[in-house]
């Protein structure tokens, strides 16, 4: 087995992630595959300790000079926070554990399990691709305003029931959405254009094609192109969003005159959103609830780890 003996390996494990049944064999292989000494292990206790634990780490490799690599071992709310507390200082790997692992789905290979390879992953290459600033966060997948929103916020409580996948989840929790508000008034700015102003049923802002488990919403993003796809879709009825959710799941969208006329496609560099009350914002898993969001590309912000014998996928 091949490693590089001037790096340590950090596996930030979500216990929570999913179901918590891949963590124990995670632990195993780690365990199995990499010298005592050169790992560690390093279980989060709730939300917001893996960002404040890479932070650390991250701040004492800098001091230190030391070569580190921390893998988000859980969903994309863990990736979420290991993105956050890295903020570009220290390249960062992805073992999905998650019920959804929708920035997962950019590292292709033919081998399916590559992600779950520690082999592989530790003598993967570092590439650089683009984040996302929403305020003061740095989002990798996306980040959603209003009926996305309230979806991410709802979803988590169907995620408990057994059974439900992050895909089904992610469906039971748009029914329950539909019997709610379901549009919101915003004013958004995408760089120096008029600001539109409208009733929304939601905003995407994307950097990755996929989320919420499956739905294609951002069907021309690509996380190394250095720009920020926004899919807005006007105020919907029932009706109307029973006959293109299919489209919206498969990101065929774009091809149907009928829901262009309700939606808009851009891409930008930079845009800027308000609204008259909090909605709830998204961000790669992270829900809060606020009225005012400043949203900026940051090209080449990640340093990512590629598995060995994997590459990003290309649009």
């Amino acid at each position: 087995m091949e490693t590089n003996s001037l790096r340590d390996y950090y596996f930030i494990i979500n216990p929570a992630a999913g179901k918590g049944t891949a963590q124990k064999e995670l632990i195993r292989q780690i365990r199995a595959t990499l010298p005592a000494g050169t790992y560690h292990i390093y279980a989060t206790t709730g939300v917001g300790d893996g960002e404040r634990y890479v932070d650390t780490l991250a701040t004492q490799a800098v001091a230190e000079q030391k070569q580190i690599i921390a893998f988000a071992c859980g969903g994309d709310g863990t990736f979420f926070e290991v993105v956050n507390g890295a903020k570009g200082r220290i390249p960062v790997g992805i073992i999905p554990c998650g019920s959804g692992n929708d920035f997962a789905k950019n590292i292709v290979a033919d081998d399916s399990k590559i992600l779950f390879d520690i082999e592989a992953q530790i003598n993967g290459e570092i590439q650089s691709v683009d984040l996302i600033r929403c305020n003061d966060k740095l989002i990798s997948n996306a980040c959603n305003v209003g009926f996305d929103a309230d979806v991410a916020y709802n979803m988590s409580r169907f995620k408990r029931l057994p059974f439900v996948s992050g895909k089904l989840a992610y469906i039971l929790s748009i029914v329950y959405c539909l019997t709610h508000q379901m549009s919101y008034p915003l004013t958004i700015q995408i760089e120096d254009e008029e600001p539109i102003r409208d009733s929304f049923l939601f905003t995407a802002i994307a950097n990755s094609q996929v989320y919420g488990g499956s739905f294609k919403g951002a069907p021309l993003a690509s996380i190394q192109d250095g720009l920020i796809d926004v899919c807005m879709v006007h105020k919907l009825n029932l009706l109307q969003i029973a006959r293109f959710i299919g489209s919206f799941q498969k990101g065929t969208y774009l091809d149907n005159k009928a829901i262009m006329e309700v939606a808009e496609y851009k891409k930008c560099r930079r845009l800027h959103i308000t609204s008259d009350v909090p909605v709830y914002v998204a961000y790669d898993g992270d829900i809060v609830q606020i009225d005012d969001i400043d949203v900026e590309m940051l090209p080449n912000a990640l340093q990512l780890i590629v598995p060995k014998d994997a590459k990003l996928k290309n649009i």
